[in-house]
């Protein structure tokens, strides 16, 4: 038994123990010399070995983790740089719609004009502004005009121009000034469309 016990041994080595008792469980409890061993060197391998599986498996948990935290913070840069590059495009969209817009209004008739209309824009908060306009401006315009002034009480695109006078609002965007009767004056409404 000795002398094959120590053939085995060899042949698997001393760094290879773990295969070597895996393969051959019955000489765990003897030496190399095929002698018994201690049970308390015994208990002292096991713990040994489940303490080094144990260190094994929270270093791997932890590599995990920290691959998995790696993971999310890339993934949030990801997304933080793909939300910033949208609103960089908004950003750029919306001034380049407000520079097309502001292209879009004519220059103020001079005062006295004959084919000049003047409005007089009324906001939510009561506040006037008046502008002279050509009596062949298009409705379009005068939402674009209110636009441009990028005031914070009408949102772009939520609001309605309307008269009170008799009540109508302004929704046909190609019709003129002088078509929708608003020549030689007229006091335009800013309404606040809800939501």
């Amino acid at each position: 038994m000795l002398l094959n016990y120590q053939k085995i041994w060899e042949q698997y080595g001393e760094e290879n123990r773990e295969a070597f008792l895996s393969a051959h469980p019955e000489m765990e409890s003897l030496n190399p010399e095929g002698l018994p061993v201690d049970p308390k060197v015994l208990e002292d391998r096991r713990l040994r070995e489940v303490h080094e599986q144990e260190f094994k498996e929270a270093k791997r948990k932890d590599e995990e983790m920290q691959k998995k935290q790696r993971e999310d913070a890339a993934r949030e840069k990801e997304e933080t740089e793909r939300r910033n590059r949208e609103e960089e495009e908004q950003r750029r969209s919306r001034e380049e719609a407000l520079i097309k817009k502001k292209e879009s209004i004519p220059e103020e008739p001079v005062a006295g004009d004959p084919e000049a209309c003047e409005i007089a824009f009324r906001f939510p908060s009561g506040k006037r502004l008046i502008r002279r306009f050509p009596k062949s401006t298009a409705i379009r315009v005068l939402y674009n005009y209110i636009d441009c002034l990028e005031e914070e009480e009408v949102s772009e695109g939520k609001y309605e121009l309307s008269q009170t006078m008799p009540k109508k609002a302004y929704k046909n965007m190609d019709a003129t000034l002088d078509s929708e009767s608003l020549y030689p004056k007229a006091l335009v409404q800013i309404g606040v469309i809800d939501e």
